[in-house]
């Protein structure tokens, strides 16, 4: 044989073994009803069920598998969207929005078998606080809701690839910003505003603040309260009790 036909006859090999490849991967993704599932993703996903002995759960939009925890003295196993250990950082509202749009996808785990290993953490505006465990659930709720709840709005009707340009981010940031402005406007005088942290922004964003220190026209702007109508045709009393 020749070597150009042993050549030939080589591509022809490989172009057959990664087309194989390709239709499993295919396979998978339409079984299990993921968007996008890389093979990095694939093998996560197969570890984590044979640990949990039983299939895990893929959340952000199909794209991110399950952490996975058993409940004390109980076969019941917990399926999550953070570590169980999670502690937000602590950034100011720029690096925060990185996190709110691109995760933590170099973040690494102990495996059982004690290896370090790569199991991303989703885009923080795919979180659902019930599927957090309690210190993350509030701190979540707290701290990084009420200020990019906001600023989301930029992105809301978006479809956002898993690899953004720091150029997109930043201009994703930059009409949430001006999302904000038009709620607090009145902090943006305030010379030192981008070295607040997160957790500062959404207390300062909340109704009460606004009141308390915005401007006309960040009062005005205010959403109207929810619910309170009917809350006070039900109950008075429930109603005060209930605000916020």
């Amino acid at each position: 044989m020749s070597a150009e036909k042993m050549e030939e006859v080589l591509q022809t090999f490989q172009s057959n073994i990664l087309a194989g490849v390709d239709e499993r991967l295919e396979t998978i993704r339409n079984g299990l009803g993921f968007e996008a599932l890389t093979s990095q993703t694939a093998h996560l996903l197969n570890d984590l069920a044979d640990e949990a002995n039983e299939a895990v759960p893929v959340y952000g939009q199909g794209k991110y598998p399950a952490f996975v925890y058993a409940v004390e003295d109980s076969d019941t196993k917990k399926f999550w969207h953070v570590p169980s250990s999670f502690i937000f950082p602590k950034v100011n509202c720029y690096k925060g929005w990185k996190f709110w749009i691109l995760g933590m996808p170099n973040h690494q785990e102990i495996a059982p078998d004690g290896t370090e290993r790569a199991h991303p953490i989703m885009p923080f505006r795919f979180f659902d606080p019930k599927l957090m465990p309690k210190s993350a659930k509030s701190a979540f709720q707290i701290n990084w809701l009420p200020i990019f709840s906001i600023m989301d709005r930029a992105v809301a009707d978006c479809e956002i690839e898993p690899k953004l340009s720091s150029h997109d981010v930043d201009q994703m940031f930059a009409e949430g910003t001006d999302i904000l402005k038009t709620r607090a406007s009145y902090y943006f005088e305030n010379n030192k505003h981008h070295l607040w942290t997160v957790s500062t922004w959404s207390k300062k964003v909340s109704a009460s603040f606004i009141k308390k220190c915005g401007n006309e026209q960040d009062k005005l702007a205010l959403p109207p309260p929810k619910n309170n109508l009917h809350l006070r045709e039900r109950s008075p009393a429930r109603h005060r009790n209930g605000e916020r």
